[in-house]
């Protein structure tokens, strides 16, 4: 009776699916946009990705967690009940030979499921290392996946630590060692963080 859209042609420009007169799928020129939920879990809808060069640095107390560094990537799911998959690999040195962690947060807020669970007063954090000295930097890699639970950005970044002896302060970098040197047996390094949303 035509009360309905089926498929929505324009000529030079897009095509629209629906059902039950609601639009499920829209191409465009760069590829297309799928709406409400899809079956095939596992397929990447979208991909995001964050590459941060330049250094960081900021002195913490023992336990704290840096301000922004830079290390960010957001992410605007096309359905809630999508997951959200983060991979990053950072790149950090700490002014003193100790240890040093990072930690993935969500709206600058550290995310509890992506952290090693409490233990009398240790630090909860994503990944940690230990440095045997201030010329060296250590790497660290996170692989986890989130639950979207909204279609609003969500905005994912890595915060750094720390957990020198004596409950002492020290400076955190990224991409750099706290002991730097001018020379090409020294180096500076990238970090990167990507976002990939999968169908439920």
């Amino acid at each position: 009776d035509q009360s309905e859209k089926f498929i929505d042609c324009n000529g030079n420009g897009n095509v629209e699916l629906y059902y039950n007169n609601s639009k499920k799928l829209e191409t465009t020129d760069a590829g297309g946009t799928l709406y409400g939920t899809w079956t095939g879990a596992g397929k990447v809808l979208q991909v995001v990705h964050t590459a941060k060069t330049d250094t960081f640095s900021e002195s913490l107390g023992q336990g704290n967690l840096s301000g922004d560094t830079g290390l960010n990537v957001s992410i605007t799911p096309s359905s809630s009940s999508n997951k959200i998959l983060i991979i990053a690999s950072v790149n950090m040195g700490c002014s003193n030979d100790n240890r040093n962690a990072v930690t993935l947060v969500r709206g600058g807020s550290a995310i509890d499921s992506a952290r090693g669970d409490s233990s009398n007063s240790n630090q909860r954090v994503s990944s940690m290392s230990f440095n045997s000295s201030t010329s060296y930097t250590s790497h660290h890699s996170i692989n986890f996946q989130d639950s979207a639970n909204t279609t609003s950005a969500i905005t994912y970044g890595i915060r750094l630590s720390h957990g020198r002896y004596g409950n002492a302060g020290a400076t955190v970098y990224l991409n750099r060692a706290s002991s730097e040197a001018s020379g090409s047996d020294r180096m500076r390094s990238a970090s990167f963080i990507t976002a990939m949303e999968i169908a439920a």
